[in-house]
């Protein structure tokens, strides 16, 4: 690959965006960068200068992504402590993973919660691990389930008087060749992935958009920026994702509404999704979910950390974990964590 010193100025520039980035592993001593990344950086210098936030501020110019909002300022000021505190947080998938982690970190930090997850016993556990005295509402929901998800928000709402933020973490994975799979798999996919999270923001919209300062954070993956053999539905959905928050971002910029949407791609984070996800015919899941396992390098409390001070910051894109990282830089999208 060709690479090219970089000195001076524009070498000190350099380290200083891929330090900030958290990417600074991409120079050596000799600070030699290949051609490609050479673009990158030119690159994050143009989101830079016409970076887009999650909310499309005007301070943010007309960019095509936020780079973010840590250039240009727009948010930085509700960022430190006490952003969440006494905001009502709806979190779906909240009885495991990155969904408990968020939960446990957003009661730590006083917010109110509305916890959803289709599994009653363990959304009550993580209600006993918030702090003591949270105010913290849980529920069974089943995010495939329209008028389900309609009325918990009719009922989220009404008990708390609004929402200001929604988390749309549940999803589920399947592994396994297309042709080996199931149908039912499949759909099942795509019903929690997608059609959850659609069912998700659109019942918490209406709040979202009253309350004046909303946020909606949907959950994309490493897999909706690269896809992967063996994973077509479970890339299918969170390339889906990607596009919806892509575009619902566009929309409430459009329509003036005060509604962020901030969309994680998390790498490997050491979650159950694996050992309760579905397999087809043929594959070892044991070993796949031990394989898993073993290459994630991150925890759900560090994974709920970045999230939320990505979202304190209105971060249109997060980036969690260093393959999420690699993915993003593979793929050809410049914005990062």
């Amino acid at each position: 690959m060709a690479a090219c010193a970089v000195h001076g100025d524009l070498g000190d520039l350099l380290s200083a965006l891929l330090v900030a980035d958290g990417m600074e592993a991409l120079l050596g001593p000799a600070r030699y960068v290949s051609r490609g990344q050479a673009a990158w950086v030119a690159g994050r210098l143009l989101d830079a200068l016409f970076g887009r936030c999650a909310i499309g501020g005007p301070r943010c110019g007309m960019g095509r992504d936020e780079w973010l909002c840590t250039v240009c300022g727009a948010g930085d000021e509700e960022a430190g402590v006490g952003y969440y505190s006494g905001r009502v947080a709806v979190v779906t998938g909240a009885g495991s993973g990155i969904g408990r982690a968020l939960a446990v970190a957003l009661a730590g930090q006083g917010a109110q919660l509305a916890l959803a997850d289709r599994d009653h016993q363990a959304v009550t556990a993580t209600v006993r691990l918030c702090p003591e005295g949270a105010r913290v509402r849980a529920d069974a929901v089943d995010v495939t389930d329209w008028q389900a998800v309609l009325g918990y928000s009719g009922a989220v709402v009404s008990e708390f008087g609004g929402a200001d933020m929604v988390f749309a973490v549940a999803g589920v994975i399947h592994t396994g060749s297309l042709l080996a799979s199931e149908p039912g798999d499949l759909s099942r996919v795509i019903d929690v992935n997608v059609r959850g999270m659609l069912h998700t923001a659109k019942a918490f919209l209406p709040a979202l958009s009253a309350s004046g300062r909303g946020h909606l954070v949907t959950f994309s993956s490493g897999f909706g920026l690269m896809a992967a053999p063996r994973y077509s539905a479970y890339c299918a959905s969170k390339f889906a994702i990607r596009g919806f928050s892509e575009a619902l971002r566009q929309e409430m910029a459009r329509e003036r509404r005060p509604v962020a949407v901030t969309c994680v791609y998390p790498g490997r984070i050491r979650t159950p999704i694996m050992r309760n996800g579905s397999y087809a015919a043929g594959e070892n899941a044991a070993a796949v979910a031990a394989a898993f396992d073993k290459a994630a390098r991150t925890g759900p409390d560090e994974a709920a950390a970045v999230i939320l001070r990505a979202v304190a910051r209105r971060r249109a894109q997060v980036l969690v974990g260093a393959d999420a990282r690699r993915c993003s830089l593979r793929s050809g999208r410049c914005s990062a964590s």
